[in-house]
């Protein structure tokens, strides 16, 4: 018997997310691992020279990421910090998710 609170269960492969909430869970994210305020981080803030992130955190912040939405592409995730952390943008990381979020199908073109 359900209950009027229960929440209906979604299939992770349908949920579609916009460029403002792939940006949200980014901050989410770099806010909880690297420590810094939610200010600090702008499109325009690099990883390394702004937030303070080191390469070692690129490995954690790419695996939360890809558990955070879903997209069971922990490589691939890992991959778009490859060769340019230090001048990679908080922009520049959403644009990658969102490309791998498009080849599933899952980002809003609205």
């Amino acid at each position: 018997m359900a209950t009027k609170n229960a929440k209906q269960q979604i299939p992770l492969e349908v949920v579609v997310l916009s460029h403002q909430e792939v940006l949200d869970i980014i901050s989410e994210i770099l806010i909880e691992r690297l420590g810094v305020t939610g200010p600090e981080v702008t499109e325009e803030a690099t990883l390394i020279d702004d937030l303070g992130a080191e390469s070692v955190d690129a490995v954690d912040i790419a695996f939360t990421l890809d558990e955070r939405l879903h997209l069971n592409k922990g490589t691939a995730v890992l991959m778009l910090f490859a060769g340019h952390m230090r001048a990679m943008t908080v922009g520049d990381l959403c644009v990658g998710l969102e490309r791998l979020l498009k080849e599933a199908g899952r980002l809003a073109t609205i």
